[in-house]
């Protein structure tokens, strides 16, 4: 489990952005990929070996440079000179068009924003409560992680989040992708959250039945509690955001413990 600075606790991330190098460094038997994605604020360094067969397979047949999407277990680790870096060992590689990407774009734009203000609360409290901030209107996933992240990070630099949030979405809007915004539902808090519980619990079910769930039957499953394509679109959204679920490849989605 990775705790990243805004509080985020993550095992797993997903990347949008553009395939820029790949290179096996294995052979066809064993294949050992290293792989490099860029989005709208930095370069991501990936790998993937024989026992990630889906994300290499997918490397062997993607050319670059290809827009893609990847889910990858995340770690940390400590070079030699002391800095802390992350690494990305890929399950699965799939390409994706511009309008997911400017839509995961705007959604992880608005998450970060919200754990921002979190976190800066968190920090303005002599006693840093996760109550508190719940009651301040934060959910609850969100107060827990701007609690955590005070003992791993005791300072954070805001300054560069922001400039982050504000190149990300302004390259969003050059390319002139709305992201599926114009399709937004707007839904109170509660109900939101309610929702989302009950998306996961159809998702972690399937996910023990049968190991995943189609989007196309998620999407009839939806229709029974009055959500459209947009609004669980969303929802799917946040629960990779926060790690509850993971979409292995284009389409399907599976739960996480």
């Amino acid at each position: 489990m990775v705790i990243t600075p805004l509080g985020a606790r993550i095992n797993r991330a997903y990347l949008a952005g553009v395939l820029m190098i790949k290179e096996n460094m294995g052979d066809d038997v064993e294949p050992f990929w290293k792989f490099q994605v860029q989005d709208g604020l930095g370069r991501f360094y990936l790998s993937a070996g024989q026992y990630q067969s889906e994300a290499s397979a997918s490397l062997f047949m993607i050319e670059e440079p290809a827009l893609v999407a990847v889910v990858a277990k995340s770690r940390t680790f400590t070079t030699e000179e002391g800095d802390l870096r992350p690494s990305f060992r890929a399950e699965s590689v799939y390409r994706i068009d511009e309008e997911r990407r400017a839509r995961w774009t705007l959604e992880t734009a608005r998450h970060t924003l919200l754990r921002m203000r979190a976190r800066m609360a968190a920090e303005e409290m002599s006693e840093p409560d996760v109550e508190k901030l719940v009651e301040q209107g934060f959910p609850r996933e969100v107060a827990v992680g701007a609690v955590l992240s005070l003992d791993y990070y005791p300072a954070v630099d805001y300054e560069r989040f922001r400039e982050g949030l504000k190149t990300a979405i302004e390259e969003v809007l050059q390319r002139g992708v709305s992201g599926g915004e114009e399709q937004a539902v707007e839904v109170e808090r509660g109900e939101s959250e309610d929702l989302k519980a009950e998306v996961y619990r159809i998702i972690k079910k399937a996910t023990e039945e049968r190991g995943q769930i189609e989007l196309k039957d998620l999407q009839k499953r939806a229709q029974k509690l009055e959500l459209d394509e947009a609004a669980l679109d969303e929802v799917l959204l946040e629960l990779i955001e926060e790690g509850s679920i993971y979409e292995p490849k284009l389409g399907m989605f599976k739960a996480l413990e």
